[in-house]
Formats: structure tokens, C-alpha cells, sequence
């Protein structure tokens, strides 16, 4: 399996989990400085840790994650 396969399973997952209180409706903003930073020095979040990234893909790699991440974050507008 491909690191890129098991990266975006794990980026799947975090999408999934939501801060205590998070209504599903609200909306958040993310940065693709925020996004590069956690794929690439890993995080932990409610128990879930992604491990880091860095050194494994290479920083265009990180970057295409990271925009894979922040085009699955936008709303939905029903066409696809």
C-alpha cells in the first residue's frame, strides 16, 4: 500500500472527528499553512494521533495532501 493510500485514510479519519460542541453545520476555516504544518509534523487530536510526515514525503508531496485536505473542506453545493 502506498503512502499516499494510508495518509489520506488518516486525513479521512481527522476529518471525521469533531471538538466537543462542534455543531456538524458549523463552518471553519482552514489554512494551507495550518494544514502543510500537521501533515508534516504530525498531531494528535481527541486521542487520534497522526504521525508526522515529514521526512517520509517530500514538501510537494505535503503540499498536494494539503490541498487535497483543503478541497474536501469546502461546503458542497450539490454538483459534482
Amino acid at each position: 500500500m502506498s503512502v499516499h493510500w494510508v495518509l489520506r485514510g488518516q486525513l479521512r479519519r481527522l476529518a471525521k472527528v469533531r471538538p466537543p460542541g462542534l455543531h456538524v453545520n458549523a463552518q471553519r476555516t482552514l489554512d494551507a499553512k495550518g494544514v502543510f504544518t500537521s501533515i508534516a509534523d504530525g498531531r494528535e487530536r481527541n486521542g487520534i494521533r497522526m504521525p508526522e510526515w515529514r521526512g517520509v514525503l517530500s514538501d510537494k508531496q505535503i503540499w498536494e495532501a494539503t490541498a487535497y485536505v483543503l478541497s474536501i473542506s469546502q461546503p458542497s453545493n450539490g454538483v459534482n
